[in-house]
């Protein structure tokens, strides 16, 4: 161990006390301080002497502290002289030596004729100092360290020296540097000019002279009685021990770290001392050790491996040995300890356990320590919390919402954030059956401001959240949060629920703050798997618009089989205006027809209703309706097919109406006929049209056929009721078809039409129109020979003479013989009058009727032999009648 440098001087008598010898030169203020305290404590009595005393005490520059002895000098020229060696032990030396004795081996007597003063080193050896006996002891410790100190005189003790030598070596360094004590004074007398010694022993006959002493006293033969608990021990640490060391006694370390030599500062060290022996047998010392370091700015880590144990045995015996009640007024005191830096996790855990025991005995108890909590200042600890939430949850309380009512909100806030169990335990209390007051209390404690414990609310409710009733819950756990949390609560709802609840996508809605935040709650949508629930979700997310149609089925992230269902989920969800709306935008409406193409029967119903709802091309109706027809259903089968007929025969072009021509005779149509032949009929419609609408009226089948045919007459009047030519040969055959098979439906309907085509014909006969001559002359001929009498134009144009039948056939003839018509139409329609040979009769007597009569029989190579043959017979029944009877009248 390195030895230590001490300096010395010597003083005594020789022109005066004065210095001898000096192995160091001070500063002038500290000199004469030790030049004054080397000289005789006080007058002596004459004749008196007495045994070397020792003096020590600091030096008013800090740099040394004196360690002094004096002797009697005998040898001095006159009475009351004493020769004196003081040590100068450094400041730091002195207040850190383990054994202030070993400097004192150094403090011989000083030899006049050989001695000089030279520095000195001084190897530690830790001497052993004997114990002492005091009965004052106690006293002495109580002056010194346990009540406020005063400078102190102690009468008539024997072991003086050994009592100050225990004493310096006890102390601490801070105190230790600073006092200042001598072992004989014979009065008394200041160290600096206005500081008393701290402590002086003097005998009993210099009593007197300390009458003025202001300080206090300890007298002689006297034994007063233990004032202070912490006095024997203290006495016995610092005078019986083997090693006098109050710093070894202090398990806080306080006095180590005390530098103004504070005696408080040991009353501190003995407290904790006396806490943590009661700490074994009674929970609240705990509270006064975690106090005094608090008040020391001791960081609890500091101790932490000596306390945290302690702490814990307390725990577990407050909840044993404690009333519930002050149990968790011990709880909640504890934590408050800890108002900067949280406890060690062993803490947390052993006083969220107790918390939850002492829950779990006594719930009601429990609820009441929460209820005495309504002072919006306090804040329950969130240990507590926990530990309370997780009891009342396990206790199985049957009404929570009873049972809490007298807990104050925020509270009850602070136990929802941080005990998960008794989340699931509210959570679970809203339901169908709940009151709405309950309901509402639980939504306006989810809209705390608090975004810390609004986060951990969030994150202990969203996995018990199951159904309907606990929308408004949802609602409020999401209002004001972020995109990545709002995704995260996605993510959350849909491993619990699978997004079966669809009361919940409106939640989430709600609290989207923007378009991104919305886009954030698709993206979720799609990192989960693409069930019915997940995509009704994901539906109530996206508006009927062009960017967000492009969006859903333009992206790859959404597989195509995916995305056509939440776009026919989208479109089952629209109104027909916004259908309407997204039918207007030609780019939108392509892209959504492309990919209903590719979907399912329910996406051909939509692509349907789009369709008949939206402004789609007469086109686009013929060409979708015809794919989409084999899918669907009544009634939207026959609506389409009613929105395909009716706009195709009013506005389609030559490519619809091929398309339209395909599929018309398998129509499941219920349109009412009389729109059907309007529209195939609009006045404002050119004769291509016109005769493309007829061929394919011509082509209809079924209900819708019948109801043309039975409105033939409608048909007719606005046929002939048009002005100009243009009627093609095809459209011509059909009218002509129409009306032949209208009888079938009705007679009156078929006559009348008839009626009116007849006259229409002979006035047109430039037109292809032999046709409907062929299907109309037998209907009227026969009403005709019936004696009907025809009504109307047909009779104002057409008779002027009372044998009708006879007119009938004249004109007949007259109409054909100047047309272009096929010459071998008129003899199939003498036949199916039944009149032919009459009408062949009329021929020849025209103008170049022999020669019409041989155009007949060339025409008649175009019909089917069956046919031909028939009516070759009946020209060569002519023939022969003609050449018999030449002069017979028609």
């Amino acid at each position: 161990m390195k030895a230590n440098l001490v300096e010395q001087q010597e003083h005594g008598y020789r022109y005066g006390h004065e210095l001898l010898a000096s192995s160091v030169h001070l500063d002038r203020s500290d000199q004469d301080i030790i030049d004054r305290l080397s000289d005789m404590s006080g007058p002596l009595r004459p004749g008196e002497t007495f045994e070397p005393y020792l003096t020590a005490y600091p030096l008013p520059s800090g740099k040394y502290y004196v360690l002094a002895r004096t002797w009697q000098d005998h040898q001095a020229p006159r009475a009351g002289c004493v020769l004196t060696r003081s040590l100068l032990v450094p400041t730091a030396t002195w207040e850190a030596a383990p054994a202030p004795a070993d400097f004192v081996r150094l403090l011989l007597p000083i030899d006049r004729e050989h001695g000089r003063a030279e520095s000195r080193r001084v190897q530690p050896t830790h001497t052993v100092l004997p114990p002492v006996f005091e009965r004052r002891a106690g006293e002495l410790v109580e002056a010194l360290f346990l009540e406020n100190r005063q400078p102190m005189v102690m009468f008539e003790t024997r072991h003086a020296e050994l009592l100050s030598l225990r004493l310096l070596s006890a102390l601490w360094p801070g105190l230790r540097r600073t006092f200042a004590i001598c072992t004989f004074a014979l009065s008394s007398r200041p160290l600096f000019e206005t500081r008393p010694f701290d402590l002086l022993f003097a005998p009993k006959t210099a009593r007197s002279r300390f009458s003025d002493w202001a300080g206090r006293k300890i007298e002689f033969g006297t034994s007063p009685p233990v004032r202070h608990r912490w006095t024997e021990a203290t006495a016995r640490q610092i005078f019986e021990a083997a090693e006098p060391s109050l710093v070894a006694i202090d398990a806080l370390g306080v006095l180590k770290a005390d530098r103004r030599g504070d005696e408080t500062v040991l009353r501190l060290s003995l407290l904790w001392n006396e806490l943590v022996e009661k700490s074994t047998s009674s929970p609240t010392a705990a509270l006064g050790l975690l106090d005094i370091l608090s008040s020391q700015g001791t960081a609890f880590e500091e101790v932490s491996n000596e306390l945290t144990p302690l702490l814990e045995r307390s725990i577990q015996m407050a909840g044993s040995s404690l009333a519930p009640m002050e149990a968790w007024t011990f709880l909640n005191a504890l934590l408050g300890k800890f108002a900067q830096l949280l406890p060690p996790r062993t803490i947390i855990r052993h006083v969220k356990d107790a918390a939850f025991l002492l829950t779990m005995a006594e719930p009601e108890t429990a609820i009441e320590f929460l209820s005495q909590r309504q002072d919006d200042s306090y804040l329950l600890p969130a240990v507590i919390a926990a530990g309370v939430g997780n009891g009342l949850a396990t206790a199985g309380l049957s009404a929570i919402s009873d049972s809490v009512s007298a807990v104050g909100d925020q509270t009850l806030l602070r136990v929802l954030a941080y005990s998960r169990k008794f989340s699931g335990l509210i959570a679970r209390s809203v339901n169908a059956l709940a009151s709405d007051g309950w309901v509402r209390r639980i939504v306006r404690l989810l809209g705390t401001k608090d975004a810390v414990l609004r986060a951990r609310m969030r994150r202990n409710l969203l996995p018990f959240l199951d159904n309907s009733a606990q929308a408004p819950l949802l609602q409020a756990l999401l209002a004001h949060t972020t995109p990545a949390s709002l995704t995260d609560a996605v993510v959350k709802i849909w491993s619990h629920t699978r997004f079966e609840v669809a009361a919940f996508d409106s939640a989430f809605l709600r609290a989207a703050s923007g378009e991104a935040t919305i886009c954030a709650i698709r993206d979720a949508i799609l990192c989960v798997e693409g069930t019915k629930e997940a995509n009704r979700f994901l539906v109530s997310t996206l508006r009927l618009s062009v960017d967000e149609l492009r969006w859903l089925l333009t992206q790859q992230r959404v597989p195509i089989a995916r995305a056509v269902e939440v776009l026919t989920l989208l479109l089952e969800e629209a109104d027909d205006a916004s259908i309407q709306a997204i039918s207007r935008q030609t780019a939108a409406t392509d892209l959504v027809f492309d990919a209903l193409r590719q979907g399912s029967n329910r996406a051909a119903v939509q692509i349907g209703r789009i369709l008949l709802v939206g402004q789609t091309s007469v086109e686009q109706l013929i060409a979708l309706g015809q794919e989409v027809l084999p899918f669907m259903s009544e009634p939207h089968r026959t609506e389409i097919a009613n929105a395909m007929l009716l706009r195709g025969l009013s506005e389609g072009d030559t490519s619809s109406k091929e398309r339209l021509r395909e599929v018309i005779g398998s129509l499941p149509t219920n349109a009412y006929p009389n729109d059907v032949v309007l529209a195939a009929t609009q006045g404002n419609a050119g004769w291509n049209r016109i005769s493309e609408n007829i061929s394919m009226l011509c082509g209809t089948q079924g209900d819708l056929r019948l109801g043309v045919l039975a409105r033939i007459e409608v048909l007719t009047d606005r046929l002939v009721s048009r002005r100009g030519d243009g009627l093609s040969r095809l459209a011509a055959e059909s009218w002509a078809t129409l009306l032949s098979e209208a009888g079938s439906v009705s007679r009156n309907a078929q006559t009348s039409a008839a009626m009116a085509v007849l006259p229409y014909a002979f006035r047109h006969t430039s037109e292809p129109l032999s046709s409907l001559v062929v299907a109309a002359f037998p209907i009227v001929y026969e009403q005709l020979k019936a004696g009907n009498e025809p009504a109307g134009l047909f009779q104002m144009l057409f008779f002027q003479d009372w044998d009708r039948c006879k007119t009938a056939r004249r004109s007949l003839v007259q109409a054909f013989m100047q047309s272009s018509w096929p010459p071998g139409d008129l003899l199939l329609i003498a036949v199916r009058a039944g009149d032919p040979q009459r009408i062949l009769r009329l021929v020849s007597r025209e103008f170049n009727g022999n020669r019409y009569l041989s155009l007949i029989a060339e025409d008649l190579r175009r019909f089917p032999e069956d046919a031909g043959t028939e009516l070759r017979a009946q020209l060569d029944v002519f023939g022969r009648e003609a050449r018999s009877f030449p002069e017979r009248k028609s």
